[in-house]
């Protein structure tokens, strides 16, 4: 029996086809693709079936998704994708198809992974009863996304939120610039316009003019050409320009004051993962402390800030390590 498990993306979507042998789930064949270079969801799943070359059918199927999904639906955020698990059991003659949130998937995956998979951000406190964590599940990346996973009679239940598109709120006079400049262009700043990989530029092109930092080196042009994220990560980094580093560190302190205010709204909970593709590229663990001071800056809360177990994830496959885990619950 063979079965697909996907994580699909704005940027990347990462598809695996196992094959079931008794209770264990055996990778087949794994490829990733460029979701900007497909008109849907459809025409990517074709050329990874394509690719794959297995000429026995494909019986089952679980895709987290970066987007709201409900009814057996689901919306790509930052693509004009829509997918229903409906018309792909008809286009493919799946059995059954599961597609939740991305989210979902990776807090399912986060229960999977070894302690090469993640670094210690805060060592924090867990209760006693290690193995009944409750957590938040949060990320940068294409988009900012964010769940809480629940322990309840010994079973997982996952709650997705759609926490990115909510309204940015700056904890700093500058972060107040940068929001000012920043409305006077768009009629709602959403948390993910400034933290995720667009963000990057969005803070840097503010510094450089707002504030008129300089740089030793016009990456105008690089930036059109390429990554403008990548590009001012990589220089801040390896210390290339001051510009760009200035650019990460506010990156950073913006993204440690939202994860603490991202937290509180759903606290009580045990531990933070930190996850998204963002995280392990701007190494957070080398400037934690940055993250550390804007996440403990929660008033009469602090203290239970710095409680809290914070854990980056490094494993870029835990959204297919989750669905995996979800399509295995399918058989």
């Amino acid at each position: 029996m063979y079965l697909i498990c996907g994580d699909v993306g704005g940027t990347n979507t990462r598809l695996v086809l196992f094959e079931s042998g008794g209770s264990a789930l055996n990778p087949f064949f794994s490829q990733s693709y460029n979701s900007q270079a497909f008109d849907s969801f459809t025409d990517v799943l074709s050329v990874f079936i394509s690719d794959c070359g297995c000429t026995e059918s494909i019986e089952y199927a679980a895709f987290g998704v970066a987007g709201p999904t409900s009814d057996g639906n689901a919306l790509v955020t930052n693509l004009s994708w829509h997918i229903s698990e409906s018309s792909l059991i008809d286009d493919f003659h799946f059995k059954s198809v599961k597609l939740v949130n991305d989210f979902v998937a990776i807090s399912f995956g986060v229960s999977e992974l070894q302690s090469r998979d993640i670094k210690v951000i805060q060592q924090g406190v867990l209760p006693e009863n290690a193995d009944n964590t409750s957590a938040v599940i949060l990320g940068a990346g294409t988009g900012l996304g964010l769940s809480t996973r629940l322990r309840i009679n010994h079973q997982y239940h996952v709650f997705p939120t759609e926490s990115g598109h909510s309204g940015f709120a700056p904890e700093s006079c500058l972060q107040s610039k940068l929001l000012s400049q920043y409305q006077s262009l768009n009629q709602h700043v959403s948390l993910e316009d400034i933290l995720s990989g667009r963000g990057f530029l969005l803070i840097y092109q503010f510094l450089k003019e707002e504030l008129k930092l300089t740089t030793a080196l016009d990456l105008t042009d690089q930036f059109v050409k390429n990554d403008a994220a990548s590009i001012i990560t990589n220089m801040a980094l390896n210390n290339q320009d001051s510009l760009c580093v200035e650019t990460l560190k506010l990156f950073i302190e913006i993204y440690g004051a939202a994860a603490g205010n991202l937290v509180l709204n759903h606290y009580p909970i045990d531990e933070v993962y930190i996850a998204g593709g963002i995280a392990p590229k701007i190494k957070l663990d080398k400037y934690k402390d940055i993250f550390l001071k804007a996440f403990h800056n929660k008033g009469l809360m602090t203290s239970n800030m710095k409680n809290l177990p914070i854990k980056m994830v490094v494993q870029e496959k835990v959204g297919l390590m989750g669905a995996a885990r979800l399509v295995s619950q399918m058989l």
